[in-house]
């Protein structure tokens, strides 16, 4: 072993962290980088895994145990038990814990909650059962990536403010995170904003996120359908005008809009998973359709908008979810 061997090795002994150590604590939670002495009934208290963990039999004043959450006491520290958590990082579970025991240290209607707390907060609270903390992140979530068309279009601006970052910024993490914590509410709505990315993009926040291949390989799928479903709509719209607008033509010329109305530029609207792109005013508007009369366009602004609504009401079974009613009903069971 060289030299920066050693020095590489020393730099990664776990420490005690500068808050989370009590003096009065009974147990230490042991991390890669963070050491953290806290109380048994304070942690028993709020989550079931660490109750029963600390509910194991002491041989020699060491429990040697361990649980399906990769947990387990292996050794003692200054005379203390000590919980290795392994694979949990120390930044992320001192999130966990200063919440745990400070009440200012989190809110769920904090819109400047960092990201990087809220996807600790999500992934830990499941996997240790702290069920109030892991309903309140999914709340705070859910707030920002809303059920209804309407809601989400609303909101949906890449470059806005969230999260201590950018929105677009924010799919990929919360879409990993929630497939780790297992949230179905939330699964579809973060699969359709991670859609709106080139192959590229797909690619790459995959592999730095080190995400799932099976949930990638749902979430390409679903992006294909959607862009399926949206390409169809498109290119159906010339035969609306020719066939179902010219019920209600208003048009003052000899010739109705059906022989006389056109399409430019809607290949721009080709290709995408945006459903924002799929707007009935923007389509109906003279920028894209040319020569119809206010009641044709009226009409085909009204048609884009319904087949937009029904792409959304079938968006859950595009990536192998259940259906919306179900998943309401999910969400609301954690207000």
């Amino acid at each position: 072993m060289d030299v920066d061997e050693a020095h590489q090795e020393e730099e990664i002994v776990p420490h005690p962290h500068e808050i989370l150590w009590y003096p009065d604590g009974d147990v230490v939670l042991a991390t890669d980088t963070l050491l953290f002495k806290v109380h048994k009934l304070i942690l028993s208290l709020q989550s079931s895994v660490f109750r029963d963990m600390f509910a194991f039999p002491a041989v020699d004043g060491v429990q040697d145990a361990s649980n399906g959450n990769g947990a387990g006491v292996q050794e003692t520290y200054e005379g203390l038990p000590m919980v290795v958590l392994i694979g949990d990082k120390g930044k992320e579970v001192a999130h966990l814990l200063r919440t745990v025991y400070e009440r200012s240290y989190y809110y769920r209607d904090d819109d400047g909650t960092p990201l990087e707390k809220i996807t600790a907060l999500l992934v830990l609270s499941t996997k240790y059962d702290f069920r109030r903390i892991r309903s309140d992140v999914i709340l705070q979530i859910s707030r920002k990536y809303p059920i209804s068309l309407k809601g989400y279009l609303g909101i949906d601006d890449d470059w806005a403010e969230m999260f201590g970052t950018r929105r677009m910024d924010c799919h990929y993490p919360l879409l990993n995170a929630v497939l780790k914590a297992d949230v179905e509410c939330l699964l579809p709505l973060l699969y359709y904003a991670c859609s709106d990315y080139l192959m590229q993009g797909v690619l790459q926040n995959s592999r730095r996120l080190s995400m799932d291949p099976q949930s990638i390989i749902v979430l390409i799928s679903g992006r294909d359908a959607l862009k399926d479903r949206i390409n169809s709509i498109v290119k159906g719209l010339p035969d609306e005008v020719r066939e179902s607008a010219a019920q209600s033509c208003s048009s003052p010329t000899p010739k109705p809009c059906r022989k006389v109305a056109y399409f430019t530029g809607l290949d721009a609207t080709c290709n995408t998973s945006d459903l924002g792109e799929l707007n009935g005013k923007s389509i109906a508007s003279a920028a894209f359709l040319k020569r119809a009369c206010e009641n044709c366009a009226t009409h085909i602004a009204k048609f884009v908008d319904k087949k937009r609504e029904e792409i959304w009401n079938e968006l859950p079974s595009l990536f192998g979810l259940r259906c919306w009613k179900d998943l309401k009903e999910e969400l609301a069971k954690l207000s």
